[in-house]
């Protein structure tokens, strides 16, 4: 059994090998003829290569692997595309593949960042935070702290979709109020993680802004946030504030999770029975109930259930005495 294991393993390492071998040849030749897109994969191809074989010891620097990468992200980046221009910047700064040259490694990194490439906004954003070297706007190399331009780096990668921007951002969001308010640029963008951030930031400052960001992030589908809205429905129930359970139980009748939006339909179907922050209305209490009942809300079925074997025993009982 275990020699036909290794025998398998074998093999498919074999076709991986020779898969990956046509897929470096079929780049090379794009490459070869000057298609920039491919000069640019071929040489982040070779680039993550080096990065498997480097160890932490020997002249891993020079690994031919490294040298072809640099080869190809040169081609790539003197066409100025961005993401080439990234990865050279970084061969430059640590001497892979080629002679090491800060200078040249980080502006290479800030033309990137500056033409949109997000991870090397990113590079930026961390390098502004922790005053590590960089080129600055006057082209000049700086390692001074600057928290502002630091999170105007992490939005502009965190808006491309850049999780890990986008983590790092709120990371030092609840330490930082500079990072709150450009967090906050980005949950106006729509960003789910960012606006169920600015919900918990806000929540013992001022209740009715964290409210207004748990709605957004509720309707973009997130369960936490729509429990919340249900949770905060019921509680108003209970405590006999009926207007104001209204909105709440409306929104989250709405929502896509059975459970959620099942006991919403509970809770209102209770309120249009007896007149609780709304107009008596006994059809849609029905209604609502109906739902409850078919998105399989316990407490609901129980309700039917019972109501159900008291019509049967109310049957019974009319024709025996006929």
């Amino acid at each position: 059994m275990n020699r036909l294991v290794l025998m398998v393993f074998a093999l498919l390492t074999t076709i991986a090998s020779a898969q990956a071998q046509t897929y470096s040849t079929e780049l090379e030749s794009n490459a070869q003829v000057g298609d920039v897109d491919a000069q640019c994969v071929l040489g982040i191809y070779y680039y993550e290569l080096g990065e498997s074989k480097k160890t932490h010891q020997g002249k891993w620097k020079s690994l031919p692997e490294y040298k072809n990468a640099t080869k190809w992200l040169k081609k790539a980046s003197d066409k100025a595309n961005p993401r080439a221009q990234y990865y050279l910047g970084l061969c430059y700064i640590m001497g892979k593949g080629t002679n090491e040259n800060e200078f040249k490694g980080q502006e290479l990194i800030y033309k990137s960042a500056i033409s949109g490439y997000s991870r090397a906004q990113a590079f930026m954003a961390n390098s502004c935070y922790w005053g590590m070297p960089r080129i600055d706007v006057s082209g000049e190399m700086t390692n001074k702290t600057d928290y502002e331009n630091a999170f105007k780096w992490y939005y502009k990668a965190a808006i491309q979709g850049d999780n890990i921007a986008l983590n790092e951002m709120l990371e030092y969001g609840y330490r930082n109020s500079l990072a709150a308010k450009w967090i906050e640029k980005v949950a106006k963008q729509g960003f789910l993680k960012a606006i169920r951030f600015m919900a918990n930031y806000y929540e013992d400052k001022d209740m009715a802004t964290s409210l207004k960001w748990t709605k957004m992030a509720a309707e973009k589908g997130d369960t936490i946030s729509q429990k919340t809205i249900l949770y905060l429905g019921i509680i108003l129930y209970d405590q006999q504030y009926y207007y104001k359970c209204i909105d709440y139980l409306n929104v989250a009748s709405r929502y896509n999770v059975d459970d959620i939006s099942g006991y919403a339909c509970l809770y209102l179907s209770k309120c249009y029975r007896y007149g609780r922050g709304v107009e008596q209305d006994t059809l849609k209490s029905k209604k609502f109930f109906d739902k409850a009942c078919a998105k399989g809300v316990d407490d609901a079925k129980s309700v039917s259930d019972l109501m159900r074997e008291l019509e049967r025993q109310i049957s019974n009982i009319t024709s025996i005495s006929n």
